[in-house]
């Protein structure tokens, strides 16, 4: 993919490396911004690359208690609450990998989605474990078809 089309940043969390698996087939250049959540990472780093990009691309697993049955922001993310959820006007792809004999598959997702789509235009992409080369593949189809606004 080569950037000429919307100006993106990418926010990405991944414990055990399946959610940034996903962006496989992505080239860096294809995003201005490039986040992969560490301690270090600051609200206003991600302000700003988010207030400067057309498109977001939001890589979040899901680490719920099997026990739990309605999705919350995750804890992991609690520094970037207010910077995530008062997005408007943004194009967004929510990525990331669950485990489906979870009630919650993929809530974190489902959790977003729902904050999210109200004042911005949402995509959502899920996926089991590790994802295969065919979802890797979709998933760059969408990305690019986002960046090119199609």
């Amino acid at each position: 993919m080569t950037s000429t089309y919307k100006s993106a940043a990418l926010f990405v969390y991944s414990r055990k490396g399946n959610t940034v698996g996903i962006l496989n087939n992505l080239d860096e250049t294809d995003v201005t911004y490039i986040h992969r959540w560490t301690k270090d990472l600051t609200p206003e780093e991600v302000k700003k690359s988010f207030d400067n990009s057309e498109v977001i691309l939001l890589g979040l697993p899901t680490y719920y208690p099997t026990y739990q049955t309605e999705p919350e922001f995750p804890k992991y993310l609690k520094d970037f609450e207010e910077t995530i959820l008062t997005l408007k006007g943004k194009t967004i792809i929510l990525f990331g990998s669950g485990r489906s004999e979870y009630a919650l598959f993929c809530g974190v997702l489902d959790y977003m989605y729902e904050k999210l789509s109200y004042q911005n235009t949402v995509h959502m992409f899920k996926f089991e474990g590790y994802p295969k080369q065919e979802q890797i593949d979709s998933f760059e189809l969408l990305v690019r078809d986002v960046l090119e606004g199609r």
